[in-house]
């Protein structure tokens, strides 16, 4: 899962992938809405997973800061579409 700041508000989204038998499949960009200490648990997790590592080698976004695809992430989303739409991070595991 990458980290990038897509907005020009500066609010940070995670790039999110689901495993499939073919590797990792990109679902979309959800915005970071953790609050607090789960926020700053989520961010410390993140950097702790950095790796100069892209499973996406075609992401248009060249700043992203990528990270072992080790959490699982909750998350909220609009339905009925192939990937995420309108969506924010409401927690996570390791």
């Amino acid at each position: 899962m990458p980290l990038a700041d897509l907005t020009k508000s500066g609010a940070l989204r995670a790039l999110l992938a689901h495993p499939d038998t073919a590797g990792l499949n990109y679902a979309g960009a959800a915005f970071i809405a953790l609050y607090g200490d789960a926020r700053t648990e989520f961010l410390a997790e993140v950097e702790r997973l950095t790796t100069s590592w892209s499973e996406f080698k075609s992401s248009r976004v060249t700043d992203a800061k990528w990270c072992q695809p080790k959490l699982t992430v909750r998350v909220k989303h609009l339905a009925a579409s192939n990937t995420l739409r309108h969506a924010t991070v409401r927690g996570f595991t390791r």
